[in-house]
C-alpha cells in the first residue's frame, strides 16, 4: 500500500460527518495492530480509519515492556530536573518543554487546569 492509498482512505471518510466527541475505546493487541500495517492489509487499514475517525481512541497494549517504560519514566523526571519550565504555548518550531500550570492562567477563551507536563516533540528518541 502506499501513502496515496492511505491518504485516499482518510479524504473518503472526511466528506462524512466529523467526529464531534469522544464515542469509546477500542483495545486492539499490538501484535495484530502492527501484523496489519506491515501485511498493508488494506481493509485492516480501513476499518482501523474508521475506528479513530468515528471518535474512539485505540489502546495498544504491551506495546513497550515495562523495563523501558520505567527506564524511559525515570529519564524524564531527570530531564525535568535540569529543564528550566518552559512555556504553554506551542508553535511549529517549539522545541521538548516541561511545563507546570497551577491553574492561575486566565487565557480567553481557553480552559484551566493544575498540569505538569512533558511535551517532547521531533527528538523523543534521544530518550530510548
Amino acid at each position: 500500500m502506499t501513502n496515496l492509498s492511505m491518504l485516499q482512505i482518510w479524504k473518503k471518510l472526511e466528506t462524512q460527518k466529523n467526529p464531534k466527541y469522544f464515542n469509546g475505546i477500542t483495545r486492539i493487541e499490538f501484535s495484530e495492530f502492527q501484523k496489519g500495517f506491515i501485511t498493508e492489509n488494506i481493509k485492516y487499514i480501513q476499518k482501523i480509519a474508521e475506528i479513530l475517525y468515528s471518535g474512539n481512541v485505540i489502546i495498544l497494549p504491551k506495546v513497550f515492556k515495562p523495563n523501558i517504560l520505567k527506564d524511559l519514566r525515570l529519564r524524564v523526571f531527570e530531564w525535568a530536573k535540569k529543564e528550566p519550565l518552559g512555556s504553554h504555548k506551542i508553535f511549529k518550531s517549539s522545541k521538548d518543554v516541561h511545563f507546570y500550570s497551577d491553574n492561575s492562567m486566565d487565557d480567553t477563551g481557553g480552559y484551566q487546569s493544575i498540569d505538569h507536563t512533558h511535551y517532547f516533540f521531533h527528538r523523543v528518541c534521544r530518550f530510548l
